[in-house]
């Protein structure tokens, strides 16, 4: 069974690449104050719930 995110995540990339990906799309949500970027990152975090990453928005 796969998990949710697999294909988006580590499927494609490193977990540390994934990590820096993650981390940028946070960054731009928090400080462009963008309500659509938060949603995307909102979603794509609980997609990705299964891996041990710390990201934070």
């Amino acid at each position: 069974m796969y998990r949710w995110g697999y294909y988006l995540g580590t499927g494609v990339m490193s977990q540390e690449e994934l990590k820096v990906a993650v981390n940028a799309l946070a960054s731009q949500a928090k400080y462009q104050g963008d309500a659509q970027l938060r949603r995307i990152y909102e979603t794509l975090s609980k997609r990705l719930r299964g891996l041990d990453m710390n990201y934070e928005l």
